[in-house]
């Protein structure tokens, strides 16, 4: 677990005013696990000494892990234009064996990702006033990237969004089509308008 935070604090930034994150979870997890990706190989992150350090326990076991990491207060979230993560105070204390902890750990398979969030998605039926907003919000984003819609989400994921309607980044993972690059790289803005929803915006 403390191999799995100093990764975190490789690929964060330490600033006077605490720690800031650099890289999503995805990105994290790839580096851990010594992904030779492209993405991780341009940005040098093979050079870290923590690369492929927890490779042996696999993509499932680490996303659990970062979740339950998350949960209790080690590492967080910080929400921009993209989900960046990085070390809580706490994180880094515990990372530096200078307190202790207590963790839920993930089972070795990696869990359901209900169990591991503790969040119970419910159909709440189909939003077609919703639906028609995030259709709005995938289109300005495969414009914005220059690709096709389907590229970002399929309908039908935009159906399962409109019928779920998660409100974070982990609930959105639970969302069938949606897995760690996409969520890091598009899920955001598409949340910020089921939470307008939510609120009568």
């Amino acid at each position: 677990m403390r191999k799995f935070l100093s990764g975190v604090a490789r690929m964060s930034r330490r600033t006077a005013a605490g720690w800031e994150g650099i890289f999503g979870r995805g990105r994290i997890v790839q580096m851990l696990l010594g992904s030779k990706s492209q993405e991780v190989l341009r940005v040098r992150l093979h050079e870290l000494k923590t690369y492929g350090i927890l490779k042996k326990q696999g993509t499932a076991y680490l996303n659990a892990l970062a979740r339950s990491l998350n949960n209790g207060g080690l590492i967080v979230t910080q929400m921009g234009e993209y989900p960046l993560v990085t070390l809580t105070p706490r994180g880094e204390q515990v990372m530096m064996g200078k307190t202790s902890y207590s963790l839920e750990w993930p089972s070795n398979d990696g869990g359901s990702k209900t169990s591991a969030e503790g969040v119970d998605l419910k159909d709440l039926g189909f939003d077609g006033q919703l639906y028609d907003r995030l259709k709005d919000v995938r289109t300005r984003l495969a414009k914005a990237s220059q690709v096709p819609a389907y590229v970002i989400f399929s309908n039908d994921t935009l159906e399962h969004l409109a019928r779920l309607r998660p409100k974070t980044m982990d609930a959105g993972l639970l969302v069938k089509g949606i897995g760690e690059a996409k969520a890091e790289k598009y899920l955001e803005p598409f949340l910020k308008v089921i939470r307008q929803v939510d609120q009568g915006e």
